[in-house]
C-alpha cells in the first residue's frame, strides 16, 4: 500500500488536452488500438448523449505515461464509466505499473466525485488484467477477440494450409462467376450492405444497429478508418466493415445472407479479401471482433479456421458506490438463473434473461 501512495503522489492524473501527444503515445503503448483513438471518441461522442471521459497520466516531468478512454452513461440516479462503449477493445493503457496504479486510484475518487456507481473495462494484457482486478467487483470472462497475425500467419500461409481444398474451390468458383468482393467506394451504396447487415442480425436474434449509425461512421471514419467490402453481383450476399488505423484492422459488422452461406463460404471469402488488403497496406494485424470463448461456439471455430488466434479478454465490472455493488450483484444472480436454467425454459423467457443478463451498458 506504501508503494500504491508513492506512485499516486508522484503522478498528474487529469482530462486530455493534446490530440498530438495522445496519438503518439497510443503509437508506443501495447496493447493500444483504434478504439482508443481520438478519431473513435469523436465518432462515439456523436452517437452518444452522454459525457466523455478521457484520462492521461502524468510522471513527475509531465511526461505521458498511460492514458484511459471512457464514457459516462446513465442519469443522475444511476451512471457508469465504460471503456467502452460499442467498441470491442478498450481499458487503461499504461508504460509502468506504477503509472497504472495511480490511474486506479484517481479514477476511483474522480467516480465517487461524479456520483459513478461503478465501472466497467474490457481488458486484454495481463498487466493491465492484474493491475484493476478489484476484490469489491467481479470479472466475465466469456468472451474475447480472434487476431490473424501476418507476420505469422500471411496469406499465402493461410490460403494454402487454413483454408481446406474445399474453401478453395469454393472461393476459387465465386470468382469464376463474377461474385468477386468489392469495396463500397460511394455512400449511394450503402443501403445494399446495410440489408444484409440488419436482415442477418434479425435472424440471428439481435437488434441491429440503425442505418444513420452506419451512414455517420462513414461520414466521420472513411476511408481513413473505415472499409466495407461486399461480394455478389446485382443483389449482394454477404458484407463485412472493418475499421482501421495503421497498424491493425477490426472487423467490425458483418453480414451474410444465410440462404448462401451453405453453398458459399461467404464469411471466409469477406476475410480472406480483407486479409489480402490488410498485407498490401503493411498492416500486422486483422481482428475478427469479439468472440465467445467457448470454443464448441460455432462462432467462436470459424474465427480459429481463418487461422486467428483467441486471446481471451476480462470485463472487470468495480463497483464505486453502494448501488453499483447492488447492481452487480443482482446482475451475478441473472447470470447465475440463465446459466442454470436455459436449457429448461420456454424460448421466449430465454430471450428475457439473455437481454438482462447481457446488460453491460455496451449500447
Amino acid at each position: 500500500m506504501e508503494s500504491m501512495a508513492k506512485a499516486y503522489d508522484r503522478f498528474t492524473v487529469k482530462e486530455v488536452e493534446s490530440k498530438s501527444e495522445w496519438d503518439k503515445f497510443l503509437e508506443v503503448a501495447e496493447g493500444a488500438t483504434f478504439f482508443h483513438s481520438l478519431e473513435w471518441r469523436g465518432f462515439l461522442a456523436k452517437m452518444l448523449d452522454c459525457r466523455q471521459f478521457y484520462l492521461t497520466v502524468r510522471n513527475e516531468v509531465g511526461e505521458l505515461c498511460g492514458v484511459f478512454p471512457s464514457f459516462v452513461i446513465g442519469s443522475n440516479r444511476f451512471k457508469a464509466c465504460v471503456s467502452l462503449p460499442l467498441s470491442d477493445y478498450g481499458g487503461p493503457l499504461t508504460a509502468s505499473r506504477e503509472a497504472g496504479y495511480a490511474l486506479y486510484w484517481r479514477l476511483m475518487e474522480a467516480c465517487a466525485d461524479m456520483r459513478i456507481s461503478f465501472v466497467r473495462l474490457c481488458l486484454l494484457e495481463p498487466f493491465h488484467i492484474q493491475l484493476f482486478r478489484s476484490n469489491l467487483g467481479c470479472a466475465d470472462r466469456g468472451k474475447g477477440v480472434v487476431e490473424i497475425d501476418l507476420s505469422r500467419t500471411d496469406s499465402s500461409f493461410v490460403w494454402n494450409h487454413v483454408f481446406s481444398s474445399v474453401v478453395r474451390r469454393k472461393i476459387n468458383r465465386l470468382k469464376k462467376l463474377g461474385l468477386e468482393a468489392y469495396e463500397l467506394t460511394s455512400k449511394c451504396d450503402l443501403s445494399e450492405f446495410y440489408r444484409i447487415y440488419a436482415a442477418d442480425m434479425k435472424h440471428i436474434g439481435v437488434v441491429p444497429q440503425t442505418f444513420s449509425y452506419l451512414k455517420t461512421m462513414w461520414e466521420m471514419l472513411y476511408p481513413k478508418n473505415l472499409r466495407i467490402w461486399l461480394t455478389g453481383a446485382n443483389k449482394p450476399f454477404g458484407g463485412l466493415l472493418v475499421l482501421k488505423d495503421h497498424k491493425v484492422s477490426y472487423t467490425y459488422f458483418l453480414g451474410i445472407d444465410r440462404t448462401k452461406s451453405l453453398s458459399h463460404p461467404v464469411f471466409q471469402y469477406l476475410v480472406w479479401s480483407e486479409i489480402l488488403k490488410a498485407e498490401s497496406e503493411g498492416l500486422g494485424k486483422v481482428s475478427l471482433g469479439s468472440t465467445p470463448a467457448d470454443q464448441g461456439d460455432t462462432h467462436h471455430r470459424i474465427k480459429r479456421d481463418t487461422g486467428g488466434i483467441f486471446r481471451l479478454q476480462e470485463i472487470a465490472w468495480i463497483p464505486t458506490d453502494s448501488k453499483g455493488r447492488l447492481f452487480l450483484q443482482i446482475r451475478g444472480k441473472v447470470a447465475t438463473l440463465w446459466r442454470r436454467s436455459r436449457e429448461y425454459l420456454p424460448k421466449e423467457t430465454k430471450s428475457m434473461i439473455r437481454a438482462l443478463s447481457k446488460y453491460t451498458f455496451n449500447s
